[in-house]
């Protein structure tokens, strides 16, 4: 991991998501990419603009300097600062691309309903738009060493070792416990456990003798949420597709809900694609280093 994206929106959610960036970046000593993407106030003709967004990107640089002083006061991590003016998921996606970043790091909040819709809206875009791996840490998460990560997969993913590297390189380095889990049918818990045979997931991750389990229910959300809770996970790890009955069942209601409720740090890992890694050209992208 060299590269560690972190958007920010200047929100308390959002600091915290870039403080447990940082602790990442010290143990991999990777460089911090910190990124807002925003909007020009008007959009009328360019000779009646009340606000240029050379004048909006000057305010927005002041903010970005202050928050990487802030998340970073000891001056251990070499910080990045850029910002976007685009569509949000876009421009996250965009940016990320073009700065080779490994991960892209977004906060979630905790409370308040409205401003936690507003930010989740922009991350569950993400999770349709980029195939960058996505970590979406929640206000009240607290980064730690994770001892305990898991997995949640389907019997029938064909997953790439592309797809789980970062996976490797975050159990390798902290030495984590590693469960891959699938949620079954009560009736057929029996045949999954004693019938399991190794998936392409399994074989790309043996080298972290992951453990197998296979909690029981119908509700694949409350499932995943009971079994980090009792289970002590540090880092939840799900990887959505985007087609099929698994994606409908499981994407869009499970990964959303997963986003909107968890408590520990959530980690979606998306099927590495092949595209143009070249901005969109309408996006003013904005970027120096601090």
């Amino acid at each position: 991991m060299k590269n560690i994206f972190i958007v920010t929106d200047f929100s308390p959610a959002s600091r915290n998501a870039a403080l447990y960036g940082i602790e990442l970046a010290k143990f991999f000593s990777a460089n911090v990419h910190l990124f807002h993407a925003f909007q020009a106030p008007v959009q009328v003709p360019e000779s009646y603009l009340l606000y240029k967004t050379e004048d909006v990107w000057a305010n927005i640089r002041e903010l970005l300097v202050n928050e990487a002083g802030a998340i970073n006061p000891d001056n251990l991590v070499h910080i990045e600062i850029s910002g976007s003016e685009g569509a949000a998921a876009k421009a996250i996606d965009t940016e990320a691309t073009l700065k080779q970043a490994d991960i892209i790091i977004c906060g979630m909040k905790a409370t308040a309903k409205g401003l936690r819709r507003v930010f989740g809206s922009t991350t569950t875009a993400l999770t349709r738009t980029t195939s960058i791996p996505l970590l979406v840490v929640p206000e009240d998460a607290v980064f730690k060493r994770p001892a305990r990560i898991a997995l949640a997969s389907d019997m029938d993913q064909e997953t790439s070792a592309e797809t789980v590297e970062l996976l490797k390189q975050l159990g390798e380095k902290f030495s984590s416990r590693l469960s891959v889990v699938w949620v079954v049918e009560e009736e057929m818990q029996e045949t999954y456990t004693n019938r399991f045979q190794p998936t392409p997931i399994i074989n790309n991750l043996k080298g972290l003798n992951p453990e197998y389990e296979f909690p029981k229910g119908s509700n694949v959300a409350q499932v995943l949420e009971q079994f980090a809770a009792d289970n002590a996970i540090d880092i939840m790890a799900v990887i959505p597709h985007k087609h099929g009955f698994f994606n409908r069942l499981f994407v869009e209601s499970t990964t959303t809900h997963l986003i909107f409720h968890t408590h520990i740090p959530l980690l979606l890992l998306h099927q590495q694609k092949n595209g143009d890694t070249n901005a969109d050209a309408g996006i003013n992208d904005f970027a120096e280093k601090h």
